[in-house]
């Protein structure tokens, strides 16, 4: 049976865990025949896959696997490997549940983290986008740039980057400080009313210096030129920091004007606020984003209002 079952004879262990899944029976059986005095722990192709098993089971080297490899990792995979390693570890047919299972927590956990890193760098990037965004006229994105660069430098490296370098303290580099300030804003960087409000905060703040910011939008080619000059310049953390403090106050504040029914917001107020949402489905979104952020409930009557 082991000469028909297909082994890729070089490349990375992931290469043949994808092998053992899709010839999953067949590895089962072979597994739980292993014993010491067996001829088939002899056989070289048994010898790859407890080898490559090995890396599954040792802490360090199961972090020096690529972070996509745990990514791909469906939940049956998972519980395949992990059958896999406790047969390969016990050579013995008769494995305990408790073992399989302490395995699939292991095996869980890194992909929880490679899942993780994959929503930060996902959300630094439009972090980065919002803040130019709404930055823009109003005051410099001084390290921009530099803060695209870093990110870009990553993206290249994002499919054999492995589980122990983006764990490593030092992986981000400059960009730990936006990641340590963002979790506020994350859920409504998509709200046109927070972009609103975000505006309004920067603009009075930088009321004195009313200045333009390099705009650099596309994460794939930084264009060095800016598009204008100023004497006041502020690095993405200060503006996020500013927004992360003053901007969500002020959001909470407008949205008292959408909550709470004994408010009675002036026309212009409301078209401020929601200035950019362009048909009913946006509007619906919008306070439901709305809605979730302030904790409470938009009564219907004022987004029927809205919508007229």
């Amino acid at each position: 049976m082991l000469e028909t079952m297909l082994m890729p004879t070089e490349g990375e262990n992931e290469e043949i865990f994808k092998a053992m899944i899709s010839t999953s029976e067949g590895w089962l059986l072979v597994l739980s025949a292993l014993n010491p005095q067996s001829a088939l722990v002899r056989h070289p192709k048994v010898l790859t896959v407890t080898a490559a098993l090995q890396s599954l089971t040792d802490p360090v080297q199961r972090r020096d696997l690529p972070v996509v490899f745990f990514l791909r990792l469906k939940d049956e995979d998972i519980n395949l490997l992990a059958k896999f390693c406790a047969l390969a570890s016990s050579l013995e047919s008769n494995i305990g549940q408790h073992d399989v299972d302490d395995r699939m927590t292991q095996l869980y956990s890194e992909r929880g983290a490679a899942q993780t890193f994959c929503e930060r760098f996902s959300k630094l990037e439009h972090t980065i986008r919002f803040l130019e965004a709404v930055s823009k006229d109003i005051v410099v994105v001084s390290d921009a740039q530099t803060l695209i660069c870093e990110v870009n430098k990553r993206k290249k490296e994002k499919n054999t980057v492995t589980l122990k370098d983006v764990l490593d303290v030092n992986y981000w580099g400059e960009l730990l400080g936006l990641i340590d300030l963002e979790e506020g804003t994350t859920q409504v960087q998509g709200s046109v009313m927070f972009a609103n409000v975000a505006r309004m905060c920067l603009t009075e703040e930088f009321a004195e210096s009313q200045i333009s910011v390099e705009d650099v939008t596309d994460f794939t080619e930084v264009d060095s030129e800016s598009k204008g000059q100023s004497s006041t310049a502020h690095t993405a953390a200060e503006i996020l920091c500013l927004l992360e403090t003053k901007g969500l106050q002020q959001l909470t504040e407008a949205c008292t004007y959408l909550i709470d029914r004994t408010k009675d917001p002036s026309i212009k107020e409301v078209d401020m606020l929601l200035s950019g949402v362009v048909n009913d489905e946006f509007l619906h979104r919008e306070l439901k984003v709305i809605s979730s952020f302030c904790g409470g409930f938009i009564p219907q009557e004022t987004e029927k209002m809205l919508i007229n």
